[in-house]
């Protein structure tokens, strides 16, 4: 499979983009979902507009709480072993973590 790279829709200043440098790696596949339109939503990152355009990583709030909404896979199915084996692979799931946790 070609695979598609990201496009980083959001800030990079972002507490989940904190120390990810440089473009990702290629994705494999992602599920085709609908961001809300809503305030509280960000989508900040999606597909590129050739692959359909879905979002990617979706932040939003519930209640009191954070959400946060992945579309591919965390491991290798749609995330190849070059995506899994990137520096900023670890640190985007630490930061993930964090901000849905309301620690960043």
């Amino acid at each position: 499979p070609e695979g598609f790279r990201p496009e980083i829709t959001g800030s990079r200043d972002h507490p989940i983009f904190a120390g990810i440098e440089g473009e990702w790696p290629l994705l494999l596949g992602a599920n085709e979902v609908i961001a809300r339109d809503r305030d509280d939503v960000e989508v900040l990152a999606r597909l590129p507009q050739d692959q359909g355009g879905h979002p990617l990583l979706v932040t939003g709030r519930h209640g009191e709480g954070r959400t946060l909404v992945w579309t591919s896979d965390i491991g290798p199915h749609w995330l190849p072993n070059s995506f899994v084996e990137w520096p900023g692979y670890a640190r985007l799931w630490t930061n993930v973590l964090r901000w849905v946790s309301n620690a960043a």
